[in-house]
């Protein structure tokens, strides 16, 4: 009956917003809340998810009825809730720490990093505003998905959106701490730099602190030895977000060197690795030069 009212316009808001807390079905039989809920592939969503993410969150095929059209359907259930694309999510008012960890699934590490630390230490910030995450964000640690995630992140929106500053909140109430509060970097931001969560050519991820550019320089002397990223097409603006390194150090070089020579030919060094190893002594005799 609602399906068949949606289909003619003649379904009121206030019965769509209703419907979007009832429960239905996903792919392996259990009522899961349909605003939790993500298209399977059989209809066709904006991005395919269901064969490489391990979560019970798909809608059962058996709601395509054979004599119903299909992208009405697919419109009803998007309408109420279902998604087909990953979103970001913001928690724009004042919550409380264990509300945002509960609801957002915000790792209770960001707030015991960096410049989480209220002006009184005996005062610590027991909440924030302006809170920017990524659906899905905690299950980056997977390079298939990692990889599918942030191509996805990167072609569809701008750094902007995610790296503005969050605000904390301390102390007594009615006072600076809990009025306005401090500025705190925001939570993607804190996790790509303290989570393994970005796809390198390892086909592992990193942090990317330890991770370096794909630049042409970075893969003719480090490919398959040093952990590169292994996304395309990353722009200006997206490369300046994520802060991948850019030039090795000299550790860097001795892990090269060593790993060079734990892939060897026949106890030979590969021909494809000769002029890696020129640069690579070219930089020590230059380092221990001066």
């Amino acid at each position: 009956r609602f399906f068949d009212m949606f289909v003619d316009g003649k379904l009121a808001n206030d019965i769509m917003d209703k419907l979007s807390n009832i429960h239905v079905l996903t792919s392996k039989n259990k009522l899961l809340k349909v605003s939790k809920c993500y298209f399977s592939n059989v209809f066709n969503p904006e991005l395919k998810l269901e064969d490489i993410l391990d979560k019970d969150i798909f809608l059962n095929e058996k709601y395509l009825f054979h004599n119903i059209d299909k992208d009405d359907i697919k419109r009803f259930f998007k309408k109420i809730g279902v998604k087909d694309k990953i979103n970001l999510i913001k928690a724009s008012a004042k919550i409380s720490k264990q509300d945002l960890s509960s609801q957002y699934k915000i790792s209770k590490d960001y707030f015991n990093s960096g410049d989480h630390i209220s002006p009184y230490p005996h005062l610590p910030i027991s909440s924030y505003s302006d809170i920017i995450t990524i659906e899905h964000i905690d299950l980056t640690d997977k390079y298939e998905f990692s990889k599918i995630f942030w191509t996805y992140i990167i072609d569809n929106f701008q750094p902007d959106k995610i790296s503005f500053y969050a605000r904390g909140y301390w102390g007594y109430g009615g006072l600076g701490g809990q009025t306005s509060g401090e500025k705190v970097h925001n939570y993607v931001k804190w996790f790509i730099n303290y989570v393994n969560c970005l796809p390198t050519q390892f086909k592992k991820c990193y942090k990317s602190t330890n991770i370096f550019l794909n630049s042409e320089y970075i893969l003719e002397i480090a490919e398959g030895y040093l952990p590169i990223i292994d996304l395309k097409d990353i722009s200006l603006d997206w490369k300046a977000f994520f802060n991948f390194r850019i030039t090795l150090d000299l550790d860097d070089y001795k892990i090269l060197y060593a790993n060079i020579f734990l892939d060897l030919d026949d106890n030979k060094i590969k021909s494809k690795n000769m002029n890696k190893i020129q640069i690579i002594y070219e930089y020590f005799l230059n380092n221990f030069e001066n």
